[in-house]
């Protein structure tokens, strides 16, 4: 998570990296979510989606919570680590489940 660090440090009391758990990643911001908070998911695209896909599910759509999840290195970006990196799928799956809304800003004023 060194692309947020400055973010991490300026913020300790409002942001925590929780490493490659992005299952609990998910099931955390959805707790937020529950107690009126709107929380921002950061991480690489390929683990962001179809590895937490049933947490999306159960924690986040079919409660009708909303998070913001905010990605980087779609599709074959990081397709140099190997297959475990692709993620060429991912918005077509994000988009089949109910009341997902998927938005791809193209800046940070867009977010």
């Amino acid at each position: 998570m060194w692309a947020i660090r400055d973010v991490l440090e300026k913020y300790p009391q409002r942001c925590t990296n929780v490493g490659i758990y992005e299952d609990a990643m998910f099931s955390i911001a959805a707790g937020m979510a529950r107690r009126g908070l709107v929380p921002i998911i950061f991480g690489i695209q390929p683990y962001l989606i179809e590895r937490t896909l049933e947490q999306i599910k159960m924690d986040l759509a079919y409660q009708k919570l909303g998070i913001n999840v905010i990605g980087t290195g779609a599709a074959v970006d990081y397709s140099k680590y190997g297959y475990s990196h692709y993620c060429a799928e991912d918005v077509g799956v994000i988009k089949m489940i109910p009341g997902v809304q998927f938005v791809a800003p193209g800046s940070a004023k867009q977010f």
